[in-house]
């Protein structure tokens, strides 16, 4: 898979064949064998250009570092390689306000047909799918297998498989005949042609930025009743910590497994030191059985609360108005960029700091949240600091009892 980025000059973009105007290294390629679900960019190195998060499925969370617009793989040495998942979405969070920005990705969570295949075995990975045309038609074939003792056994059993291939029946006259023979007996000679791609980490996962390495550390047990797709970032409680919503449930699921619909849309509230604390339903307000997917966050009424919007497959979309008594400050932005990529944090009396907020429209599952921002304030707030992808810095003073303020962006900040 090649994804490709296209840089921006003045509202104008170029491919790679160099049409349109002369933009650098923006425009190449990079290069997944994953199939990407969903991404997220912010200055997680602190060198003031925007680097780059991936959500791959059968894959790790992947992270392009950006030195001036080229862009170098740096998955495995800030330790995200180990743990291949399904991740779904991702974005960007200050979890622990230490300045430094930390990554949330969604996975499939603890409570599928596929964490009972998943338990350690010697600390390696259980669940991989084949890939290839294993019968030779023209057709790929995607085989599920568990590795017990070894071995790669077939997730399936042969009334599934033969349906993409039919000749196991005559090949294998019992269930135990095929699954002696393993997926490298079923594959036959097509075996050494199959890609192989491995699982070995199913939880929805908060990776904190210690600076040379990302560290996993663990969330409520509540994010992983169900299967979780988009993440949004937002001071809900306007307390100074930024919180968590997460959509969840998936319904299409083969006929012989379970449903994952223990999820409702789920609240998490930041304490501020990297852990949070799950919501229920009656506290938070938010309670969605259907399959829910794209979520964004936006103060749709302008009155400084973070409301929610939550899609579902085949059914209404669903508008949660914010009806807490705490405001924060609203910022918005004035100018061709629009605030993207943007980090704010706000400068207390105190001398202390909240969280870096980076705008991220296209971050989560296949959602936009909004541009202007609500910051919640846990004290006087005496300025707010503004970050652009240039490197470029600004800071805006606050007045008390100030509700709004403008950041003007300049072409070229």
């Amino acid at each position: 898979m090649r994804l490709q980025l296209f840089g921006n000059t003045a509202g104008r973009f170029k491919k790679m064949d160099g049409s349109q105007v002369e933009v650098p290294t923006w425009a190449n390629p990079l290069e997944t064998v994953e199939r990407v679900n969903g991404s997220a960019a912010a200055d997680l190195d602190g060198d003031g250009d925007a680097d780059l998060a991936l959500a791959t499925e059968w894959g790790p969370v992947r992270v392009f570092r950006n030195d001036d617009g080229q862009f170098t793989e740096r998955t495995d040495a800030l330790g995200l390689a180990d743990y291949r998942g399904w991740w779904n979405g991702v974005a960007m969070i200050d979890a622990n306000n230490d300045g430094r920005l930390d990554i949330i990705a969604t996975n499939w969570g603890r409570n599928s047909f596929y964490e009972t295949l998943l338990r350690e075995d010697g600390g390696e990975s259980r669940l991989a799918l084949f890939v290839g045309d294993v019968d030779g038609n023209g057709t790929v074939e995607q085989l599920e297998a568990v590795r017990v003792g070894g071995r790669w056994l077939p997730v399936r059993d042969r009334h599934a498989l033969e349906k993409g291939l039919p000749d196991l029946r005559s090949r294998f006259p019992v269930h135990a005949g095929m699954v002696e023979a393993g997926i490298k007996g079923i594959a036959g000679p097509a075996f050494s042609r199959l890609k192989k791609m491995e699982v070995n980490h199913l939880d929805t996962t908060l990776f904190i930025n210690r600076g040379d390495r990302f560290e996993p550390v663990p969330l409520p047990i509540e994010v992983q009743f169900s299967p979780a797709f988009s993440v949004c970032v937002g001071d809900v409680d306007a307390d100074g910590n930024d919180d968590l919503f997460f959509s969840q449930n998936f319904f299409a699921v083969r006929p012989e497994d379970p449903r994952n619909d223990a999820g409702t849309g789920l609240w998490l509230l930041g304490q501020g030191d990297g852990t949070f604390r799950a919501l229920k339903p009656s506290e938070s307000g938010v309670r969605v059985d259907g399959e829910q997917r794209g979520a964004a966050l936006a103060d749709f009424d302008h009155d400084g609360r973070v409301d929610l919007v939550v899609t579902q497959n085949a059914s209404v979309t669903r508008l949660f108005r914010n009806q807490l008594d705490a405001k924060g400050l609203r910022v918005r932005f004035d100018g061709p960029g629009s605030g993207v990529g943007v980090c704010l944090r706000l400068s207390y009396k105190d001398g202390t700091k909240g969280p870096v907020r980076v705008v991220q429209v296209g971050s989560g599952y296949r959602s936009a949240n909004a541009t202007t921002q609500v910051l919640g304030a846990a004290g006087e707030v005496a300025a707010i600091e503004v970050a652009w992808p240039s490197g470029k810095k600004k800071r805006i003073p606050i007045e008390p009892g100030q509700s709004e303020v403008v950041v003007t962006e300049l072409q070229n900040p």
